[in-house]
């Protein structure tokens, strides 16, 4: 028979660390919780490492004395840099001026597990040298400084993992044809676009103009990108800058099921009876796009319209109209479904008013 065990009235039993985990892994978005749990006892602090340091998301990125805080800890601790695999800044590093700069430089180079890098210079001024000879393999890099060169084509040479690429290229940038061979989804500027879309299956294309864009296909068509275009599911067309016109690449879109129009000139809505696939439209007034016309404020004005569009494209499912300004207080967002065996659509509000909706009636009806 087995003698029971026995423990010293000094001796505190413990749990294994495996009961833990999901207990911590519940926390990783509560980072004063995280470093309270570094800070208590050894059994937790690696795991609670591992998730404080994994993920500096977009909700801080803007906030300067937490990144150079963060900076400072993986520079001196390059253990900790080995767990770092998202890493969001935005606006706050000026180019060559301390301490950020410098922690930043230094840190990229020990970050060798990140995966997810979102990085914009403050004003946007061309940086890709921090990235040059990085020890890591990105699969998702949104770059949104401007007009960047040669230097950025290195990167990218270097960058052979890459399955989501955002870019701003110069005029003159000639990218290696070798280059992210594994690209499922980009979003850049024209220049952009013309030098990694074509040769590629690339399903997923965002095109966020510059200022020169809106002025594009005055003098022919969509130069080496008519067969790529026809492999796009989902197309974001607009940004900042004023775009070309759509009747540019409509012709092309044979396959779009998804489709963001950034702004929308009066002529255009007709154009979407082209797009037979269509599953999913948006309406954006965002970024500096100054009109969203012909899409009236009014809602039953906007209910009409619906309605056309859904009788113009059999196959569209959901009609959203997104507004990013607050200077459209009526109507913040709003989306149209089309479901049910009888074509049932409504609409949901979000903000301060009630959600709205259409049965099959054609009456309005509210909910809270």
């Amino acid at each position: 028979m087995t003698s029971p065990t026995y423990t010293s009235a000094h001796t505190t039993p413990r749990l294994p660390a495996e009961l833990f985990r999901p207990i911590i892994a519940l926390l990783k978005d509560h980072r004063p919780t995280l470093y309270a749990l570094c800070l208590s006892t050894h059994l937790l602090q690696h795991e609670a490492e591992r998730h404080l340091y994994a993920d500096l998301d977009e909700s801080t990125a803007a906030d300067t004395s937490l990144h150079i805080a963060f900076l400072s800890t993986i520079t001196r601790n390059p253990r900790l840099a080995q767990l770092v695999q998202v890493y969001h800044s935005i606006n706050i590093v000026h180019y060559q001026e301390a301490p950020l700069w410098v922690l930043l430089s230094q840190a990229l180079r020990r970050m060798d597990n990140l995966k997810v890098l979102h990085f914009r210079m403050f004003g946007g001024h061309p940086a890709a040298e921090l990235l040059l000879g990085a020890p890591f393999q990105l699969e998702r890099l949104h770059w949104a400084n401007h007009s960047e060169g040669s230097a950025m084509a290195a990167v990218l040479a270097e960058q052979q993992h890459l399955l989501y690429l955002y870019l701003e290229s110069r005029r003159d940038t000639t990218f290696p044809p070798t280059c992210c061979p594994n690209l499922k989804e980009l979003s850049g500027n024209r220049v952009t676009l013309e030098a990694l879309l074509p040769g590629r299956h690339i399903e997923d294309v965002a095109w966020v103009p510059e200022l020169q864009d809106a002025n594009f296909g005055n003098g022919g068509g969509v130069n080496h990108l008519e067969k790529e275009l026809t492999n796009l599911r989902t197309l974001s067309f607009g940004g900042y800058f004023a775009r070309p016109h759509f009747g540019l690449v409509v012709d092309y879109l044979g396959r779009l099921e998804k489709l963001e129009l950034v702004g929308l000139l009066s002529d255009e809505l007709m154009l979407l009876k082209r797009l037979a696939p269509l599953q999913h439209l948006i309406f954006s007034f965002k970024w500096g796009s100054r009109h969203l016309q012909p899409i009236p404020v009014d809602f039953s004005q906007r209910q009409r319209l619906v309605e056309e569009l859904f009788a113009w494209c059999p196959n569209l499912k959901c009609v959203d109209i997104a507004h990013e300004w607050t200077t459209v207080a009526d109507i913040w967002y709003q989306r149209w479904a089309r479901g049910g065996k009888d074509g049932e659509r409504w609409e949901e509000r979000e903000g301060d008013g009630p959600s709205h909706g259409i049965d099959d009636g054609g009456q309005v009806w509210a909910v809270r």
